[in-house]
């Protein structure tokens, strides 16, 4: 997958300018596509989804980023596999853990409970206004 290709899905009205991919800067974006730390899903040849996910060599611990489906996409079949994707990376590089922090006020939350993941604390967002995220996790077995 490249940058541009992903760039042109963002197009579908989420934010996108010269330095950020969603809320994310296009350098840690870049360097993600380059490490291959991205799962991408296709319908009929055209990508409707992607995640950016990284590994914690330390906690051992695949961290999921960011996860997007296309809105005229968003069946939870595309969602599912990607999380299948990024489990599979997950058990290559030996992690016991996938784990994201959502915003407590997104629809998203209702997506990480039906893929299995569960809430196991939160932390206070960073800003003007901060918000509550919260720490989905699954296990990987």
């Amino acid at each position: 997958m490249r940058r541009e290709e992903l760039r042109k899905q963002w197009h579908h009205g989420v934010r996108v300018d010269a330095h950020a991919v969603g809320w994310l800067p296009t350098k840690v974006c870049d360097m993600r596509l380059s490490s291959n730390d991205f799962a991408a899903v296709y319908n009929n040849g055209d990508l409707v989804g992607w995640c950016m996910h990284a590994v914690s060599e330390r906690r051992r611990v695949m961290k999921l980023y960011q996860i997007w489906v296309r809105p005229d996409a968003r069946l939870i079949l595309h969602g599912r596999a990607l999380i299948a994707e990024t489990e599979a990376a997950a058990r290559r590089h030996t992690c016991w853990l996938q784990e994201a922090w959502v915003a407590e006020d997104l629809p998203a939350n209702a997506f990480w409970q039906a893929m299995g993941f569960t809430t196991t604390n939160w932390r206070w967002g960073k800003g003007k206004n901060p918000r509550r995220i919260l720490r989905w996790v699954r296990n990987v077995f």
